[in-house]
């Protein structure tokens, strides 16, 4: 789906559309570098760019200082580093192999952000497509903040009860990559 055109057009198929914008709590602090790298391995890379993505991330350590006490070196083993180029395109690779399993629901994923869209027609899919994606989460070292997750619905005519995550009904937002 892309932009405003294909959005309205959807209306055109079906009179409701049901949005769930998702967060995961700190995406870019919990990737798991091992799982990214094995993933990026599935795409087929060339062989020195999967090398140089690989030394990019191996060899980080983290201590701590406080009242002039070091703590011993750790090695990091989660999280891509904040402001690097890489940053967005890791966690799209990480997000690549969550995919939507119903026949015409929308996933749209932009960097960290991912957007479910789900027509009137599949209405009834949404529960077990969010149990799905919080599995998903939960194998990649994420979690979805309810918090900061929203749901919005789109209609012509009536309206829709019900809400998912315990997440908020919003009444505007930015939908990033839709």
């Amino acid at each position: 789906m892309e932009g405003q055109t294909n959005f309205v057009s959807l209306f055109k198929w079906d009179f409701l559309y049901i949005f769930i914008l998702l967060d995961f709590s700190k995406a870019f602090d919990t990737v798991r570098q091992s799982s990214l790298l094995h993933k990026l391995a599935q795409l087929n890379f060339p062989d020195h760019i999967c090398n140089w993505l690989a030394n990019f991330f191996c060899n980080d350590c983290h201590c701590t200082l406080f009242h002039d006490q070091q703590s011993f070196l750790l090695d990091i083993t989660s999280s891509i580093i904040q402001g690097s180029a890489v940053r967005p395109a890791t966690y799209v690779v990480t997000a690549g192999d969550l995919t939507s399993c119903v026949s015409g629901n929308f996933l749209c994923k932009y960097a960290d952000d991912t957007n479910l869209i789900i027509p009137a027609s599949n209405e009834s899919s949404r529960h077990i497509k969010l149990v799905n994606i919080q599995y998903w989460a939960k194998q990649n070292n994420l979690k979805i903040n309810c918090d900061k997750s929203c749901e919005i619905v789109f209609t012509i005519a009536g309206g829709c009860d019900g809400m998912l995550l315990n997440c908020h009904h919003c009444q505007e937002s930015c939908v990033v990559g839709a």
